[in-house]
Formats: structure tokens, sequence, C-alpha cells
């Protein structure tokens, strides 16, 4: 007992925690990508195509579902390519931002970088186009925050009967924050509103005395 104890301190002491469940969770990368335009950095977004099952005509970040044998770098890497039509030679990964877990059970890694003599293109497949916002406006500008109630729904087969109250047991809600930037006739909001705010925010707290 004691050397099972003892083991457990030693192999365990210096692990980085992770967040419960992260293993049945989907994968997503993302990248925030920086362009040079007018003399001035910008945010580059794409604008999903009417096609699409998922989202459609909705604002975004390039990305896309992380496959089995790529890092979440290199998912973000893979899917800018490919949405925006460059050689991914033309990326610079800057650094890695913070994830985003959401209500929907979806891990979102982010990066932040800059591409190099982009030229507006675009697959036509995924995105019907694309759009830019300083960095300096973004600095200006907070966005309009509403909030949305979470609550948990249990299926029909769920297990009432195992459970203090069974169909009565009180489940807790919780709030989720929703973000709106309005830029020029264009809509940035949710999962990519959050992501873009943690960038500013983080932009605004390194830089803000520089």
């Amino acid at each position: 007992m004691k050397q099972l104890i003892q083991d457990m301190r030693e192999y365990w002491c210096d692990r980085t925690p992770e967040v419960v469940g992260r293993g049945n969770a989907r994968h997503s990368a993302v990248l925030i990508p920086l362009i040079e335009k007018n003399g001035r950095l910008e945010v580059l977004f794409e604008v999903r195509a009417a096609s699409l099952n998922r989202q459609p005509g909705e604002v975004c970040f390039p990305g896309g579902a992380c496959e089995a044998d790529e890092s979440h770098e290199q998912t973000a890497l893979r899917e800018t390519a490919e949405e925006l039509l460059i050689d991914q030679a033309q990326i610079q990964i800057l650094a890695p931002m913070d994830y985003l877990e959401t209500p929907g059970g979806v891990t979102v890694w982010t990066f932040l970088g800059i591409i190099h003599n982009y030229e507006g293109s675009f697959s036509s497949d995924e995105v019907d186009h694309v759009f830019s916002v300083p960095l300096d406006w973004l600095l200006d500008h907070d966005p309009d925050r509403y909030q949305c109630t979470v609550h948990t729904v249990p299926n029909e087969d769920f297990p009432f009967h195992l459970i203090p109250g069974g169909r009565d047991y009180y489940w807790k809600k919780g709030k989720y924050d929703v973000f709106f930037y309005q830029y020029d006739g264009e809509i940035i909001w949710g999962m990519t509103a959050k992501l873009l705010k943690a960038f500013i925010k983080l932009y605004k707290n390194t830089f803000a005395e520089v």
C-alpha cells in the first residue's frame, strides 16, 4: 500500500491537468490570420459558402476538424491553405492562442499567424467571400455581449430512477456569453467573436505599456 501511494506521487506529481472528458471531444483548429494592408495589420475573415451544410453564410476563421495523423498546428495550416488557395509556406505561425471548449463538445485550438503576399484568393466551394478588419479598429471597439442559458436536457432513455428526485431532479443552469462585432456590414459573432475577443484581450494586456 505504501509503495502504491509513493508510486502515485512519483508518477503523477508533475503531470499537467487536462479537462475531464476531453478525450471524447471533437477537436478542431483555426488560424487567426493577420495580413498587411495599406501599411497596417488587419485580421482576415471568411464568410462561409451558402452551399455548406453547417453554418452557411456565417463569418469564421479558416480552420476545420483535426485529422488523426496531424497536430493542431498542422490542421490550422492545412485548412487555411485549402480554404484560401495559398501555399502553406505563405503562412507564418506566430504563437498558439487560448483554446475554446464549446457547449457542444468541440475543443477548438487556435493559432495566430500572418499570411504573406495574400492576394484575396479563396475556394468558392467553402468560402463565399473574404474581408479584413484593421487591428486598430478592433482594439478600439469592444463587442456587444449577450447571454444564453445553458441547461441539461436528458434523453428519454436516461435512468431517472437512479438519481434523487427522478424526473424532478434539479439540473443547474449555466450562462454562456455570446459576443457580436459589427464592421462594414459584416457580423462577427459566436465562437469566432469569442476567439477574437480573447486575442484582442491578450494583445492589450501584453502591449498596453509598449
